[in-house]
């Protein structure tokens, strides 16, 4: 795979991050959800959508996966990108770490493996966001190859604000507002 194909991928597993981050956040209003938690489907599609969205965030930050930052980003600009990035998602060094650490304890003890704990910690989602914000946005900026995606939509901020946006009304929508079949 040459270099920007590599690229045109880590900005794609960008996007689904934060697609998923969009639509799972979609189905709450402030801490309580919108979604009739009645529904196994709602329920099940929400919790879907945070799991997609943690296997991807490990994709780009907490494994030696190919699109993972240390080895897209040049070896000359590391220091200086980690350093932006920490300060992207306002967090110091070890505040990094352990939350790099509770992202992949969530992706290997309940996604990946449904392991023996007993209690789920959700991760929490801002320095995912803003993290992934920051790596789609360096790689725009610093690689003049990489000019697009798929659909040619590479504003990032605009398109998780868009999908939040149409998951809260398709979250919105009533069961009761269905058709008698729920068709």
């Amino acid at each position: 795979m040459n270099r920007y194909e590599r690229l045109r991928r880590v900005l794609i597993v960008c996007h689904h991050c934060l697609t998923n981050i969009a639509y799972y956040r979609g189905g709450y209003s402030g801490k309580k959800p919108t979604y009739d938690r009645e529904s196994n489907f709602w329920l099940t599609a929400n919790g879907n959508f945070l799991d997609a969205a943690v296997l991807a965030w490990c994709k780009l930050f907490a494994s030696k996966e190919a699109h993972n930052w240390k080895r897209v980003v040049p070896t000359a600009s590391q220091d200086a990108f980690e350093a932006r990035l920490l300060k992207a998602a306002g967090m110091t060094a070890t505040g990094w770490a352990d939350y790099n650490n509770r992202m992949r304890a969530y992706r290997d003890k309940f996604v990946a493996h449904l392991d023996s704990e007993k209690t789920m910690h959700l991760p929490m989602l801002d320095p995912a966001i803003k993290s992934t914000f920051y790596y789609a946005e360096y790689l725009l900026d610093n690689e003049a190859s990489l000019v697009t995606l798929p659909d040619g939509d590479v504003n990032f901020r605009a398109r998780y604000k868009k999908q939040k946006q149409e998951a809260e009304r398709i979250y919105g929508k009533k069961r009761h507002s269905l058709g008698p079949t729920g068709d």
